[in-house]
């Protein structure tokens, strides 16, 4: 309910800052949400917002449209597990994300600015999901067959 709740009012301020295009936003990021979970509506919004157009947008309305895209990944770390630590953890990449984006924004290129702040997220989200393998026990059981194992003939 709280991601239902957060991806309302992403619709209500994505329609404020955008028009109705607005209303495809918050559809496109809802249907993900819906159909594949949080990671995948958010990037699918995300991609719906690059095709608005959001170099056409002032900082201010880019702020609240994403200020909104943060609220429906918090509200659907509220619902998990270790709730605390989760929303330090994405509170930490956010930080050590945009830091290094706008360290070097001055002293870089801006597609250099994108590799650096992209080389600084790629080890964190890989340990983020390194560690939700080991605490959630998400991974292949130990006694299921390897490829290797596995028969030649699936009716033997």
């Amino acid at each position: 309910m709280p991601v239902a709740a957060a991806v309302g009012i992403q619709a209500v301020v994505a329609v404020a800052v955008l028009g109705p295009a607005g209303i495809v936003l918050a559809a496109v990021t809802a249907a993900g949400w819906a159909l594949a979970g949080t990671p995948y509506g958010l990037a699918a919004g995300h991609v719906a917002l690059v095709g608005l157009e959001p170099s056409t947008l002032a900082l201010g309305s880019l702020a609240a449209v994403e200020g909104c895209f943060l609220a429906v990944l918090v509200a659907s770390l509220v619902r998990g597990p270790a709730t605390g630590r989760s929303i330090a953890a994405a509170g930490a990449v956010l930080v050590a994300a945009g830091g290094v984006a706008w360290l070097t924004q001055d002293h870089l290129a801006a597609w250099a600015t994108m590799t650096v702040a992209a080389l600084t997220v790629a080890p964190i989200s890989y340990g983020i999901y390194r560690y939700h393998l080991v605490r959630y026990r998400t991974e292949r059981r130990p006694d299921a067959p390897t490829p290797t194992d596995a028969p030649e003939d699936p009716t033997t």
